[in-house]
C-alpha cells in the first residue's frame, strides 16, 4: 500500500440518473428469466445506460433474485479488461453485500475479495490483503474501480470487526488507507467511513495516539471536500472531542488498560534506574546528544557502559561535553574527553559504533572517530569512490537527523538534514571502514519526485534484521509553510543491502501513529523494532484554531514493530 503514490485518477465522478423507468427494467428481467443469459449478446451490457452506476445496480439485484450470477459472470467475463473490471467488480461486490446481510461473513468477504481481483485485473489465486493492491489500483484504474475497491476494504474490515477479530480488520484498513485526497464525493465518504472504523478499533486497543491521529485526519483533511454530509461531520467531530483533553498513553486511564487482543498488544513495564551516588560531575539535562552502549573491557573487567556526547541545553547552546556511565555499577557519572578541535556542535548526529569504536558523521568527509577501550579521539579523511568532490554529495558540508548503522564493515546513511530549514534528503549511501570510500545507492541531493524509494526525511526510526536496513516515521521539513505543515510519514520501507533495492512494506496492525524525533532501538533476541515517544506537531487540542508551541503534542506511548 503506497504512501507517496500521486499518480492522478483517470475519470471523474461517475454520471448518476435523476430517476429510473420501471418499465426499462420489466422487459430485462422478462428476458432473463424467458432464457438464458448467455443467448443475450454481450454489446448488450457494454451500452451507454447500462454502464451508469445505478442501472448497473438494479440490474445485478434483478440477475442475483433470479438465482442467475453464475450465467452473468460467465458471459462478462468475455469482455474486454476495462468493461470486465467494472461489471464484474461491482457484480460481486454486490453479491457480497447481500450474503453479509443474510449473517454468511465468511463467504460475504470470498465475494468481496473476488471483486477486488476483478477490480485489479489479478489471478483467481492472488493473495488478498498484500502491499502492494493500492499501487497497483492507482496506477491501473480510474475512480469507479478504485471505489469498489475501498468499498469491500471497508465491508471486509467491518465484518472481521462484527466477529472480533481486530487483527484481519486492521491488516484490511490499512489496505485502504492513502495520503491522496481526490474531490470526489464518493471516495471521500469511503474514506471517512474507513477513518471511523479504524479509530474505533484502535480505541479498543487503548492505542489512543493513532485513533486521534485517524479521527483528526478524517476531520481535518477529509470532511471539508464533500456535500450533504452533516449526520457523518457530526459523528466524525463527535468522536473527535474525547481526545481534546487527554495525553497519550493518559496517566488518568492507566489502571483501566487491559489487554483485550494478544496478536496487537504486548504487555510490558518501565523501571527507572537509580544511580547509587549523585556526584557533583552530573552532566546537566540536554536534548539530541548522540549516544552509545557499549560492552567491552575496563579496567581490566568487563562492563556495560553508557555513553553521551554533546547535545543541546535548553538555552540553545551545544556543550561539546561528554560522559560515561557504568550501567553495572550505576556509581555515579563521570566526564570523558571532548572530540576534537573543528567538530561541529554533536546535535541529532547517531554514533554508529562498531569494533570497539564509536565513528561520529557529520555531513563531512572527515570522520571524528572515539575508541572506548582508550576513551580517546581521532580522525579520518574519507572520500567519494567515483572520484567526485565532497561538496557535489554533500553542498553544506553538514548532515544531521539522519539514519545510521553498520552492516559488514560499512556504514550505511540514509535521509537526514543539512541544516535545520532544510526540506530533507533521500541519499542512501554507505562508507567502507576499511577504505574509506563512500557509495551512493540511491537519491540525489537535489530532492526529485521518486515513489521507488523512501521520501525525504529527518527523525526516522531505522533498523537492520536479515541483510536488510528499515526506515519508518519521520518528517519532512516545510519551512515555508510553517511549523504545521511538515509532513510526518506512516510508512515502512526496506533496504536490501545485498541487492542495494528498496521496496515499500505493509505498515499494518496496532501501530504508532506518524511522528517525529521519537526514540528507537532494535532487539535482536526478540527480533522486534522498539519506538518510544515522539512529536506529532499537527495532533493540537480541537478546541484550538491556532498553534503554539505549547501545543506540541509530545507522545510517550510504546510500540514495537515485527520486520
Amino acid at each position: 500500500m503506497s504512501r507517496n503514490a500521486k499518480t492522478k485518477k483517470k475519470g471523474g465522478p461517475r454520471r448518476r440518473l435523476e430517476y429510473i423507468h420501471s418499465d426499462h427494467w420489466d422487459q430485462w428481467a422478462a428476458k432473463i428469466e424467458a432464457s438464458p443469459l448467455r443467448d443475450l449478446t454481450a454489446i448488450s451490457f457494454n451500452t451507454a445506460t447500462l454502464r451508469n452506476d445505478d442501472l448497473q445496480r438494479q440490474f445485478y439485484r434483478a440477475i442475483f433474485e433470479l438465482g442467475k450470477a453464475e450465467e452473468v459472470e460467465e458471459l462478462l467475463i468475455l469482455l474486454p479488461r476495462k468493461g470486465k473490471a467494472i461489471l464484474l467488480g461491482g457484480l460481486w461486490r454486490d453479491r457480497g453485500t447481500a450474503l453479509s446481510m443474510e449473517g454468511e461473513l465468511e463467504a460475504a468477504r470470498e465475494a468481496w475479495k473476488k471483486s477486488i481481483r476483478y477490480s485489479l485485473s489479478e489471478p483467481e489465486d492472488s493473495p488478498l490483503p498484500h502491499p502492494i493492491a493500492f499501487i497497483q489500483a492507482m496506477e491501473g484504474t480510474g475512480m469507479d474501480e478504485y471505489n469498489d475497491i475501498m468499498s469491500c476494504t471497508n465491508n471486509i474490515a467491518e465484518s472481521y470487526i462484527e466477529e472480533e477479530k481486530l487483527a484481519e480488520a486492521l491488516d484490511w484498513l490499512s489496505e485502504s488507507w492513502t495520503t491522496v485526497i481526490y474531490p470526489y464525493e464518493e471516495f471521500n465518504m469511503l474514506y471517512l467511513k474507513m477513518m471511523m472504523q479504524w479509530e474505533s478499533v484502535l480505541w479498543k486497543l487503548g492505542n489512543t495516539s493513532a485513533a486521534s491521529a485517524a479521527i483528526r485526519d478524517a476531520l481535518g483533511h477529509r470532511a471539508a471536500l464533500f456535500r450533504n454530509s452533516d449526520i457523518l461531520k457530526t459523528d466524525i467531530t463527535e468522536s473527535a472531542a474525547k481526545y481534546s483533553d487527554i495525553r497519550h498513553p493518559d496517566p488518568r486511564s492507566i489502571e483501566g488498560l487491559r489487554l483485550v487482543n494478544s496478536k496487537l498488544q504486548i504487555r510490558g513495564a518501565w523501571r527507572k534506574l537509580r544511580i547509587a551516588s549523585a556526584s557533583a560531575s552530573t552532566p546537566p539535562s540536554r536534548t539530541g546528544p548522540s549516544t552509545a552502549i557499549y560492552k567491552g573491557k575496563f579496567k581490566s573487567s568487563v562492563t556495560s557502559c553508557f555513553y553521551i556526547f554533546g547535545g543541546q541545553h535548553e538555552d540553545g547552546k551545544n556543550p561539546k561535553d561528554c560522559w560515561v556511565l557504568n550501567l553495572n555499577e550505576m556509581n555515579g557519572w563521570r566526564p570523558v574527553p571532548s572530540p576534537p578541535l573543528g567538530t561541529l556542535p554533536i546535535v541529532h548526529h547517531p554514533l554508529v559504533v562498531h569494533e570497539g569504536k564509536g565513528y561520529l558523521f557529520q555531513g563531512q568527509n572527515i570522520l571524528r572517530v572515539f575508541n572506548f577501550n582508550t576513551e580517546t579521539w581521532y580522525q579520518v579523511t574519507t572520500k567519494l569512490r567515483n572520484g567526485n568532490p565532497w561538496r557535489k554529495l554533500m553542498p553544506k558540508n553538514l548532515l544531521m537527523a539522519f539514519a545510521a548503522h553498520v552492516y559488514k564493515d560499512k556504514i550505511y546513511v540514509f535521509g537526514g538534514r543539512e541544516e535545520w530549514g532544510d526540506y530533507g534528503r533521500n541519499v542512501m549511501m554507505s562508507l567502507d571502514i576499511k577504505t574509506l570510500l563512500w557509495d551512493v545507492w540511491s537519491g540525489t541531493p537535489d530532492i526529485k519526485g521518486d515513489v521507488t524509494i523512501p521520501g525525504p526525511r529527518g527523525y526516522g526510526c531505522s533498523w537492520i534484521a536479515d541483510d536488510k536496513f528499515y526506515i519508518t516515521l519521520g518528517s519532512a521539513k516545510r519551512q515555508d509553510q510553517g511549523l504545521l505543515a511538515d509532513y510526518l510519514y506512516l510508512d515502512l520501507w526496506s533496504f536490501d543491502l545485498v541487492s542495494h533495492k528498496w521496496t515499500e512494506e505493509k505498515f499494518s496492525g496496532n501501530g504508532p501513529c506518524c511522528r517525529t524525533q521519537a526514540a528507537y532501538t532494535f532487539n535482536d533476541a526478540w527480533k522486534k523494532a522498539l519506538i518510544f515517544g515522539g512529536i506529532y506537531i499537527q495532533l493540537i487540542p480541537a478546541d484550538n484554531d491556532s498553534y503554539s508551541p505549547s501545543q506540541h503534542r509530545i507522545q510517550s506511548d510504546n510500540a514495537s514493530i515485527s520486520p
